[in-house]
Formats: structure tokens, sequence, C-alpha cells
């Protein structure tokens, strides 16, 4: 029987499965064809067999590639509506979606923005501008357990509910029975061999961006004196190689300590304020939240009191990047407001 490795190939939306006539043909298939997309996936499982081999991936969440693009030390010490923030803006700056229109999304008046819930819902949103997608994007990540975002040239308009995200119980540990099966030592070696690989390749990978984001900054405020302003994002090269260098308008969050420093700087920090509905209180009375929009009777006064939640932080004020000569140390200012940096 021949072996067409086109033929066997599988794809779905979270799995894509490459064969070929070996494993490494098979892994450079999968390159070419899906190339477009081929950093966002992950090796699950590879097989080698008498006919051929395969690789099976796959798609990393949003937040795992948003994490890959800043680095995870950094993606760790935000806070959520920072990564919410941040992988809003990797969307709109055209670094995160799998596909959108060649050259990019900023001559657009609309935007069309389809959303993946994790229960396999899509939702489409229409944004009148970039401001209003780039907000929209965060708000929307944060009210929802989204996995993944996609960047479409759609003006139509469209309306949509908003999906509530629930919390997963957490499940007590407890020890787990073994059952011995004879023959996979040898794998299960390898696999933690392969797993403490991984580790230190990441590990490296974050001492190397490290110092890749220091040259870029570096770069980048000498052009931003070279310029009078903000400079576009560039591509950091030598010899053949090169990797987009990206300044983000997002911030670390301020901790009450650092925030004594910030509040020397006028213009610096800002107050703000977000409102999220009581999850609880949602969940009892969801049924009847059209009507209280109408001054339903239904409610009690305590669970109307109860069902917005109101939190309140210090930040970095939005556009600080874009001001930084406005001080008379702008390096000083980038140093103490953390923009997140990305390499790509």
């Amino acid at each position: 029987m021949s072996f067409d490795p086109l033929e066997e190939d599988g794809f779905n939306e979270r799995i894509i499965v490459v064969k070929a006539e070996s494993p490494e043909a098979a892994a450079q298939k999968a390159l070419n064809r899906y190339e477009m997309y081929y950093n966002n996936l992950q090796i699950v499982s590879v097989e080698d067999y008498a006919m051929g081999g395969s690789v099976k991936y796959r798609k990393k969440s949003l937040e795992e590639r948003a994490e890959n693009l800043v680095g995870s030390s950094t993606w760790h010490e935000l806070g959520k509506l920072q990564k919410a923030e941040v992988i809003s803006e990797l969307v709109v700056e055209g670094v995160l979606p799998n596909m959108m229109a060649e050259g990019g999304i900023a001559t657009s008046e609309k935007f069309a923005v389809k959303y993946t819930l994790a229960d396999g819902k899509m939702v489409e949103v229409v944004y009148n501008s970039k401001n209003d997608m780039d907000e929209g994007i965060a708000e929307f990540y944060l009210a929802n357990d989204v996995e993944n975002v996609e960047v479409q040239e759609q003006k139509k308009k469209s309306l949509f509910d908003m999906a509530k995200k629930t919390d997963t119980p957490k499940s007590k540990s407890k020890a787990k029975p073994e059952v011995r099966v004879v023959g996979i030592e040898s794998e299960i070696a390898r696999y933690d061999e392969l797993k403490e690989i991984i580790n230190n390749a990441k590990a490296e990978q974050e001492i190397i961006g490290g110092k890749l984001k220091q040259i870029g900054k570096e770069q980048f405020l000498e052009l931003y004196e070279e310029k009078g302003g903000r400079p576009d994002n560039f591509n950091l090269a030598d010899g053949d190689e090169e990797i987009l260098f990206i300044v983000m308008d997002k911030y670390k969050k301020v901790e009450p300590e650092k925030q004594a420093i910030l509040d020397q700087y006028k213009g610096l920090l800002e107050v703000v304020t977000t409102y999220s509905f009581n999850p609880e209180v949602l969940d009892r009375v969801g049924e009847v939240v059209s009507n209280l929009i109408l001054e339903s009777k239904d409610l009690s006064d305590d669970d109307k009191n109860k069902l917005i939640i109101k939190d309140t932080t210090v930040a970095i004020k939005k556009g600080t990047i874009d001001r930084l000569l406005d001080y008379e140390d702008p390096e000083q200012i980038f140093d103490l407001v953390e923009p997140i940096l990305a390499l790509k």
C-alpha cells in the first residue's frame, strides 16, 4: 500500500497532525505548510513507524503566545488587567492574531474582531476605531474565557451577548494510584529528559531575551531623541538575522513603594476605576438582569447594592511612552514606568 503524506494529514481547530516519510520530514512540512502561525504550535507527540512518521501539534493558547512574546518573567509579574491590556495591544499592532489583512490593520475605519471562547462559541464585535478596539479587546478578555482573537476586514454591524466566565472549582489534591505497565520506562525517562531540556532552553531564552531587550531599549531611546518623539517598532538586525522589537503603551502593575517614587513626576500616574458584576449575585439573578435595566422590582435592594463590584487602582497613565521628552531624563522615566517590551 502506498503512503501519501499529503492525504494523511489531519487538522482541526486545536490539533494538527502532520505525516510524512519521517518525523523530521513531517516537522519540516508543518513549517512549510503552516508557516504563518507555526510559532503558535506546540509539539504534543512524535511518532516513527515503518511507513513514515508524524508530528502532532497543539495550538498554543492566547496567553501562551503573549507570554512567549514578552517573556515569562515579565508575564508572571503582570496582574490580570495588565495581561488583558498587553494581549489587546499585541492584537491591535498585528503581532498576535493568526490571520489578518495584508499590511496590518492601521488603515481600516472599522475593525471586526472575532473571539473564540473556551466552550467553542464564536463572538464577533465591530469597533469604530483602533483605540476602541484596543480597549474593547482588553475588556472582553477580562469578562470571558477567550482562546483566540482574530481581526477581520468585515465592516458590518455586529451585536453580541457577553458570556459569563465561571471559575472552575479547585479539586483537593490526593495521592494518585499507581498502575504498573511493562515496557514504558524508557518513554517516561525520555519525556522527563525532554521536559528538562525545554525548561533549560526557556531559561536560556529568557536570558538572551533580556539582553536583546536592553539593546533594543537603548536603540529605541536613541531614535526617540533623534526623531523628537516615539519611534515605530523596529527590527534589530545583524547579518542574516533579525527580530522585531516592540515597545508597548502598557505598563507593569504599580506597587505602593513604586507609587511613592512615581508621584514625584507630574503626569505619570492616573487612578483607574473598574466595575464588574459580582458573579455570585449574577448567577443567582441572571434571568432578571435584563429586567433590572427597565427598573425591575424583581431584585432586592441588597442584591442591587452587591451586584456591581468597584475596584480602584493606580496605574501608569496611557500615552506616557509618547511623552518621555517632557521629562529631563527620558531614560530614567522609561525605567521607572517599565513599559512592556516584546520580541518576535
